[in-house]
């Protein structure tokens, strides 16, 4: 099924089935440009997205690395820096806090692991695919009970669109484009 939409919205009053604050985590890769894209169109349906961990920039885990590579530090002993652990609890803390998620891809390993980590707590989670990508196939995306979207208009769509009284993190293989 292909959907397109223009200048959708939907009532904020329908979210209040997923909490007071109707939080979500927009996960994604720091060189991923269309981020804010995607956080913009869910903040224009009222949603409270999560996306500030997108501001430090393309290069921050670069900078960071480098960083501990010259106090001569190894990745495992940098793990357990005060920044790592900093930035660590921060983003754990607003993926605790929020009703679910939104993966866009590409995105690498902390994204997914991100991902997981929201669906082992029993949130809903969708996925945003690549549309420039055309990537080896995985079933495992069918963790994301609330969708795998081809595209964006897709994903707002069934965001907006949702029967707001149920568990999406339950919602078996939803899948729109």
């Amino acid at each position: 099924m292909s959907v397109e939409i223009v200048n959708a919205t939907v009532d904020p009053g329908l979210f209040h089935a997923w909490g007071s604050h109707n939080k979500v985590y927009l996960i994604g890769s720091l060189r991923n440009p269309r981020v804010p894209e995607v956080a913009r169109g869910l903040r224009d349906l009222g949603f409270d997205v999560y996306d500030d961990w997108f501001a430090v920039g393309p290069e921050a885990d670069d900078h960071w690395k480098r960083y501990e590579q010259e106090r001569g530090r190894t990745y495992t002993e940098a793990l357990s820096g005060w920044h790592a652990i900093q930035v660590f609890d921060d983003d754990r803390r607003h993926l605790d806090e929020s009703e679910g998620c939104v993966l866009v891809l590409p995105a690498g390993k902390s994204a997914h692991m991100e991902f997981g980590y929201m669906i082992g707590r029993g949130k809903w989670g969708m996925i945003l695919l690549d549309p420039d990508d055309d990537p080896r196939w995985d079933i495992m995306y069918q963790f994301a009970g609330a969708g795998v979207y081809e595209t964006l208009p897709g994903l707002l769509m069934a965001a907006g669109g949702m029967c707001f009284h149920e568990d999406l993190s339950r919602r078996p293989h939803a899948r729109y484009t």
